[in-house]
C-alpha cells in the first residue's frame, strides 16, 4: 500500500476489527489521525500496546494516550500495527508520508508475518520506557490475549503490583500436537533475546511452560490465553493502601 490517505483508511479498518489486541508502534503524526479508533477499540476491551515516537510528546496528544494507558516512549521507529496477532500494516515513515511517494508498506493478513513482526516489536517493547506510572485497574480483568508476549508483559506489571495471577490457557502440546485446555497459577515469567513465556502451576502441581506460536522450547503452544488476578490480593492491597494513607496521615 501507498499515500499517507490510504494507509490510514486501511488502519482504521484493522482497528475496527480488532476483538482482543493491538500492537503499535506509531508516530504521533500518524497516532493523531488514529487516536479516535484507538480510544474506541479501548472501550470495546480490546488490549492495547502502544510505543509513540518521537519521544517528546505533543501536549495535545496526553489525552488520547492517557485513554489508552499503556504506552511507552522511544526517539524513533517506524509503524507496524499488527491485530489479533493476524492483521497488520508495516512500513517505514516516508512510504506513509503522502500520496506521491514511490516507497511502500505491506498490508497482510496471516500469522507468520504477525508473528514475525511481533517477535521485533516485543524488543522494541522491552527496551522503552512506560510514558505513565504503572497502574492495575481491577476492572479490565479478565483479560485477554492471542500474543503470548503481551500476555508475558502483562504478568510481569501485575506481579511487580503484587499481584497473584492465574490463567486460562487453549493450545496444544509441543510434543505430541494435543490439544491442551487448562488453568492454573502463573508462578514466573522468562523473557530473553530468543522467547518469552511464561510457567503455570495446573491443578494437580504439574508445572508447564507456556510459548506462543511455532515454539520449540516449551512445553504449550498457547493460541489463546486469559489472565485473572486473585480477588484476596485485591482486597489486600487495598487494605494496605489504606494503611500507607493512614500512616502518612
Amino acid at each position: 500500500i501507498r499515500g499517507y490517505h490510504n494507509v490510514i483508511y486501511q488502519a482504521k479498518k484493522l482497528i475496527s476489527q480488532a476483538q482482543v489486541e493491538i500492537q503499535i508502534l506509531i508516530s504521533q503524526k500518524l497516532f493523531s489521525r488514529l487516536k479516535e479508533s484507538l480510544i474506541e477499540a479501548k472501550h470495546k476491551g480490546v488490549h492495547i500496546c502502544l510505543m509513540i515516537y518521537p519521544d517528546t510528546i505533543d501536549k495535545s496528544l496526553m489525552s488520547a494516550l492517557n485513554e489508552i494507558k499503556t504506552v511507552k516512549v522511544g526517539p524513533a521507529g517506524q509503524f507496524c500495527l499488527i491485530v489479533d496477532s493476524r492483521f497488520g500494516i508495516y512500513g517505514p515513515d516516508k512510504a506513509f508520508a503522502n500520496d506521491d511517494v514511490t516507497d511502500y508498506g505491506l498490508l497482510f493478513n496471516e500469522p507468520v508475518t504477525a508473528y514475525i513482526l511481533a517477535q521485533y516489536l516485543y524488543y522494541v517493547w522491552t527496551s522503552l520506557k512506560y510514558l505513565f506510572p504503572l497502574t492495575v485497574d481491577p476492572k479490565e480483568f479478565p483479560k485477554k490475549f492471542v500474543n503470548h508476549r503481551s500476555a508475558v508483559s502483562e504478568i510481569d506489571k501485575l506481579r511487580a503490583a503484587g499481584y497473584p495471577v492465574k490463567a486460562k490457557v487453549r493450545g496444544r502440546w509441543v510434543r505430541s500436537g494435543k490439544i491442551f485446555l487448562e488453568e492454573g497459577e502463573v508462578i514466573g515469567t522468562i523473557s530473553n533475546p530468543l522467547s518469552a513465556s511464561f510457567i503455570m502451576k495446573l491443578s494437580n502441581g504439574k508445572e508447564v511452560r507456556i510459548g506462543g506460536y511455532d515454539t520449540k522450547i516449551d512445553d504449550i503452544e498457547a493460541e489463546y490465553i486469559v489472565l485473572e488476578i486473585g480477588k484476596n490480593n485485591i482486597r489486600t492491597n487495598r487494605i494496605n493502601k489504606k494503611r500507607r494513607s493512614s500512616n502518612q496521615t
